[in-house]
């Protein structure tokens, strides 16, 4: 891991890394102090939330749409947290309904930047959309996603 730390950090100003550093050492603090800290002010349930309520957003915006099916995901046991629960990933596969046999171009066609299913080995009627990014920008996805129609 050191080896693999020191690597990725070629290039990397010294003062980011101990800015990244101190952020770590920030949510590390948060979790030994647990009993001390509202649950919604630690990084992971804060970002865990934050998520759920984007694939919500997300899941209805596909759902207005009608030309894209989203992949469902199983639940699964969180070792961090020692629970079941769902998964709300930073990326999610779409698979575009029939007529469409290209969805990497028709996102483009709506100014939604993706990757198609051809870079990963699968058909491009998948494409891979990104969850993360600003506020206004994944706002501006789900509107656009909402408003795509069949041809």
């Amino acid at each position: 891991m050191i080896r693999f730390t020191q690597l990725n950090s070629i290039g990397v100003s010294r003062e980011s890394q101990i800015r990244a550093a101190k952020m770590i050492g920030v949510i590390c603090d948060g979790y030994k102090n647990l009993k001390s800290i509202e649950s919604d002010h630690l990084f992971f349930d804060y970002c865990k939330r934050l998520m759920k309520e984007r694939w919500e957003k997300f899941k209805t915006a596909i759902e207005k749409s009608k030309v894209f099916t989203l992949t469902k995901y199983p639940t699964s046991y969180c070792h961090f947290n020692k629970d079941l629960s769902e998964q709300y990933p930073a990326f999610a596969w779409l698979k575009c309904v029939e007529g469409i046999k290209d969805g990497e171009s028709y996102l483009e066609n709506l100014k939604i930047r993706t990757r198609g299913g051809e870079r990963f080995g699968v058909s491009s009627k998948y494409v891979r959309v990104s969850m993360i990014g600003t506020d206004d920008e994944f706002n501006e996805l789900c509107t656009r996603l909402s408003n795509a129609k069949r041809e």
